[in-house]
């Protein structure tokens, strides 16, 4: 008798997410039924993106040239309702160039600003220390002045955190001891010793305002005797003489002579009837010219002579 056996039986067995499926077997001579236990998905929704400085942009970032004095930050799009964040700009005295060599640190000037839904945008600025400086950028309020936060120490307090950009630089202030920081930075840099040679400008004395001295007259004295009472001489003054008056002379002035009176004889025609001509108006004659002179003799004349 052949033997016989189970033939076709194909049985796969898979796991899939932690679960044992299996699939129904079959054979020429019986067939095996297995139900499918349910499968279970489980979907994970990520968190809301929380208000951090991912939102927000900034011209500022890592190590920038110093001095960094200025930081401009605005939101990259529409904030959630109850999202706002301060950001901080801080400036500090060094004591070096780099932060290496910064030594002791002193907080010099410190702004904040804070943006939210409403207040999309700001812009920080600080002042320039005056010799080696650092100036830092960071999210939050805190000062970091040494009381509201510690001041930056290399290698120990690498503050201020979360530090977003930062700057080194500046140069030595000049002090007794030569170029170098101050051990206080915040200390006056001290002036130049005088020059022995220079010759002191003179002070003039402080103008003070005083009231106007007044001298009494002085007081006679009744005993003295009365100065005696000189009378003033007039100078002789020298009369002036006058000038001569000159009376000027009259200039003799030629007498005209008048021109003798031609009477016109009137030329004979022989039919034609002379018109009348119209007499010649006689030239006035000075009366001095026909007066006769006293002196002369009249002179008579012959008749028939």
């Amino acid at each position: 008798m052949a033997r016989r056996g189970l033939r076709g039986i194909a049985l796969g067995v898979f796991a899939l997410g932690g679960l044992v499926v299996s699939i129904p077997a079959s054979s020429a001579y019986f067939q095996v039924s297995v139900p499918l236990a349910p499968i279970q998905l489980t979907v994970v929704i990520p968190a809301p993106t929380p208000c951090a400085a991912a939102l927000f942009s900034y011209d500022q970032f890592g190590a920038e040239p110093y001095p960094m004095l200025k930081v401009h930050v605005w939101a990259r799009g529409p904030l959630p309702a109850d999202c706002n964040l301060s950001f901080s700009l801080n400036s500090y005295t060094t004591q070096g160039p780099d932060w290496p060599n910064t030594g002791t640190q002193a907080l010099y000037h410190h702004q904040s600003i804070t943006l939210d839904r409403t207040h999309t945008s700001g812009t920080l600025t600080v002042k320039k220390p005056p010799c080696f400086g650092q100036t830092d950028f960071y999210t939050g309020t805190a000062r970091f002045d040494g009381v509201d936060g510690p001041l930056p120490s290399y290698p120990d307090a690498v503050v201020p955190q979360p530090l977003l950009a930062w700057s080194n630089g500046g140069r030595a202030c000049r002090t007794s001891d030569g170029m170098s920081g101050p051990s206080d930075p915040l200390a006056p840099v001290d002036p130049p010793p005088p020059d022995p040679t220079a010759t002191a400008a003179p002070i003039d004395p402080p103008v003070v305002d005083q009231p106007p001295v007044v001298i009494p007259p002085p007081t006679p004295d009744p005993m003295a005797s009365p100065d005696p009472v000189v009378t003033p001489t007039p100078s002789p003054t020298d009369t002036a003489t006058p000038d001569p008056v000159v009376t000027p002379t009259a200039t003799p002035t030629d007498t005209a002579t008048p021109d003798p009176v031609v009477t016109p004889t009137p030329s004979p025609t022989d039919t034609a009837t002379p018109a009348p001509a119209d007499p010649p108006t006689p030239t006035p004659i000075a009366t001095s010219d026909l007066a006769p002179d006293p002196t002369d003799s009249p002179t008579s004349t012959p008749a028939g002579g």
